[in-house]
């Protein structure tokens, strides 16, 4: 890239990577954007965001890429906008209910869903926001039963899961799940590690190469859409056909074939110089 960024976030439109925001040093905060094209194995500049953003989170509807929230080097920001690919250009969207940074985000059936993170004061939030393309607007929903901030989420099918974080005690290794048919959240088992800042994907494996990390054969069988999770027994898809729906991932475990050795979404993070009053 041709700026050193942390805290920033990508997301994949068109067949192209896009790269918004984020801090070069930990003090100054990015307004920038780049793009890259793997065909061409280049990068390029995009048109900058009208906010400086960290910690904040995009989502992609019908080929528009969505910016929301995050921290602005001064503030928690609350407002969002939207970038559209093909004619270059941002437009103001309606600000977030709650500013926050540093939340759990996603998108499911065409809508971005935001949850968690932090506000003013360092509260670590539990509320909800669903934003509809159609009807333009932000709308709370039940919350999260744990409050969590540097947590990460996924979607698959109408279930939104959010996994980990920390709530200002502790790092959790919750796992909580919206369904969009009861409009409710649940619990589900517990990850075996607490994890913060953590990243989590989805595969979708029709047809996949299961390895089982206590044998030493591979058998080929039919597999759901599944979130990969530490779990015993539960090998990696591997097939040529593999595609990825969602890219971030909350926790891979390597079996002992591979050593015994673990790859984890788990990066230890050092939080923005963050002012005392926020």
């Amino acid at each position: 890239m041709s700026s050193a960024r942390a805290a920033c976030v990508a997301i994949g439109v068109g067949g192209q990577l896009y790269v918004f925001g984020g801090s070069a040093n930990g003090k100054d905060i990015l307004a920038g954007a780049e793009r890259f094209h793997p065909h061409l194995n280049e990068w390029t500049q995009v048109p900058d965001m009208s906010f400086r953003r960290a910690l904040f989170g995009v989502g992609s509807c019908m080929g528009k890429i969505y910016a929301f929230g995050g921290f602005s080097g001064k503030s928690v920001l609350s407002s969002a906008e939207r970038f559209d690919p093909v004619v270059g250009h941002w437009e103001h969207l309606p600000p977030l209910q709650v500013a926050r940074a540093d939340f759990a985000f996603t998108t499911c059936s065409g809508k971005i869903f935001v949850m968690g993170g932090i506000t003013y004061g360092k509260k670590v939030l539990s509320s909800v926001e669903i934003f509809s393309p159609e009807a333009h607007c932000w709308d709370f929903v039940i919350p999260l039963l744990h409050p969590s901030a540097a947590c990460t989420a996924v979607a698959i099918n109408d279930g939104v899961y959010v996994f980990g974080g920390a709530d200002g005690r502790q790092v959790s290794n919750l796992v909580q799940r919206f369904d969009q048919m009861s409009k409710d959240w649940e619990c589900l088992p517990p990850m075996f590690s607490g994890r913060f800042a953590s990243i989590a994907v989805v595969l979708s494996v029709p047809y996949s190469s299961i390895i089982d990390p206590d044998s030493s054969e591979t058998s080929v069988t039919r597999r759901e859409p599944e979130l990969l999770r530490d779990s015993h027994g539960t090998g990696i898809g591997n097939a040529a056909n593999n595609s990825v729906d969602f890219v971030y991932f909350p926790l891979l475990k390597l079996g002992n074939r591979f050593g015994g050795r673990f790859c984890e979404g788990l990066r230890i993070r050092k939080y923005l110089e963050i002012p005392q009053r926020f």
